[in-house]
């Protein structure tokens, strides 16, 4: 399983670390935000990764959760979970 990787989600790069021993369910995710790395949580609800404290998320990260949880998704099926 791949724990470290980047994605690119609504034109800006997220650095992905993966919180999973077994299965995809708990990301840390680092985006630039006004100069500096922002750290959140994606987590896996149903079959989306959505970020797990949205009220803590700026509405343009928002704007692009899907893009997000689909890029995510890639990068498992590129390289297996």
């Amino acid at each position: 399983m791949e724990h470290s990787f980047t994605v690119t989600a609504g034109g800006r790069e997220f650095k992905v670390n993966s919180m999973n021993v077994k299965t995809p369910s708990l990301f840390q995710v680092y985006v630039q935000e006004d100069g500096k790395e922002k750290r959140y949580h994606i987590k896996l609800e149903g079959a989306q990764f959505v970020f797990a404290t949205p009220e803590n998320c700026p509405a343009e990260l928002l704007e692009h959760e899907e893009e997000l949880s689909y890029a995510i998704k890639q990068q498992y099926a590129l390289h297996g979970a």
